[in-house]
């Protein structure tokens, strides 16, 4: 009887192995069905997608609440504790994940990658009654003139502007995105909300939001490099003596481009945050110079999800289209607008401009080729509104 009993504790203590062989071999695939006590758990906690281990997502306890104490209340005219925004900054993380691709939009079936497959159209994509405004600042953001249009816009159309003036990169991590999203649409069910943020554009719908209205401005390409050049050489004059940033406050744009210096110097298929990143979105060739596919996908989406892209350059007539097809958030920007400071640095980078021989001005061209591809297609797109709405000879 005894050899018999050990049979049956050897049989059984097999059969316990290979169930916990089983169980560890769906744990390690994350697929195994969750008790429904332990699934509703992690469901509460923003912790999990579906019911099995493959959309658990570890992420920091109360990183949305973070966010939210974070944001609430930070804007160009609030004073926020800089030592608790640290804080809150490094508890959410906003730079240290990496954005992971998105879906291609069909493959780029309406947007040939290869050719000019996206023409620009009159047609207004604003969602009706959206509660949330996206205002999409691509750097340089003129924050001194059109930052403070949007907040006397919401004063005065009654809406609730989120300005937060903290560091996070403009391709973040799908946890961050998420949390972000979570909090400006929760902030839009109480009121209407508009959110600027230098950040890429990114489709909320396909995480199960309401569609946004997206707006942005953009600038001359060779401008936006003398701009950004500038700005450089202006805080290279305030660094201190100790520091490892090279002083570059005498280094002209000419000696610039002639050296390949990376300030001003954009080499094909190099990683570099464009303009036209901005509105490509998170895929990886979104940062790549020369990209045909970055540059179609950027006319895309601009086609597709904004409802107007604004140029500097053409400021008025900007704000007198944006006025009219986004009306709820954008209405009496004509009336608001003000052009002193913008004025003067036009006017100091038109001065820059003249002084640069023509051999430069032509390798920046084609060094900004897609750039200002880009550019060209988002302004004959306003052109075109504009002219649907029977404004532009009123303003010229």
């Amino acid at each position: 009887m005894a050899p018999r009993r050990y049979t049956t504790v050897t049989l059984f203590c097999l059969v316990f192995a290979v169930l916990c062989l089983y169980a560890n071999f769906q744990l390690t695939n994350n697929r195994m069905e969750l008790p429904p006590p332990v699934r509703e758990f992690l469901q509460d906690q923003n912790l999990l997608q579906g019911d099995t281990l493959q959309g658990f997502m570890p992420t920091q306890r109360g990183g949305v609440e973070s966010l939210q104490a974070l944001l609430e209340g930070v804007n160009h005219d609030g004073g926020a504790d800089e030592e608790q925004v640290e804080k809150e900054l490094k508890e959410l993380d906003l730079e240290g994940e990496e954005m992971l691709p998105l879906p291609l939009e069909e493959d780029l079936a309406e947007a040939d990658a290869e050719g000019a497959g996206v023409e620009p159209t009159a047609r207004n994509v604003t969602a009706r009654d959206a509660r949330l405004l996206i205002v999409s600042a691509v750097p340089p953001f003129r924050a001194r003139v059109t930052s403070s249009l949007v907040k006397s816009l919401g004063d005065r159309n009654g809406f609730r502007v989120l300005m937060p003036l903290l560091k996070m990169q403009p391709k973040m991590g799908t946890y961050q995105r998420d949390a972000l999203t979570k909090y400006i649409t929760n902030a839009a069910e109480q009121e209407p909300v508009a959110f600027v943020r230098d950040m890429y554009f990114f489709d909320v719908t396909r995480m199960g939001f309401a569609r946004p209205v997206w707006t942005a401005l953009v600038q001359d390409p060779v401008e936006r490099l003398v701009s950004t050049f500038l700005n450089a050489k202006e805080q290279s004059k305030h660094h201190d003596a100790g520091t490892k940033d090279r002083d570059i406050s005498g280094l002209s744009l000419e000696q610039c481009v002639i050296s390949r210096d990376a300030l001003c110097w954009y080499s094909k298929g190099e990683q570099r945050a464009l303009q036209l990143s901005f509105f490509c979105g998170q895929h990886t060739f979104c940062e790549v110079v020369g990209s045909r596919s970055g540059l179609q996908m950027a006319k895309y989406q601009v086609e597709h999800q904004f409802s107007v892209v604004g140029v500097l350059e053409e400021l008025t007539l900007s704000f007198a289209v944006l006025q009219e097809y986004v009306p709820r958030y954008w209405g009496n920007a004509t009336a608001l607008m003000t052009r002193t400071a913008l004025e003067r640095e036009d006017l100091e980078i038109a001065n820059y401009l003249r002084e640069i021989p023509e051999k430069v001005r032509q390798y920046l061209r084609a060094l900004l080729r897609e750039e200002i591809d880009f550019y060209l297609f988002v302004r004959q797109r306003l052109h075109l509104q504009a002219a649907s709405l029977g404004i532009a000879k009123q303003l010229y």
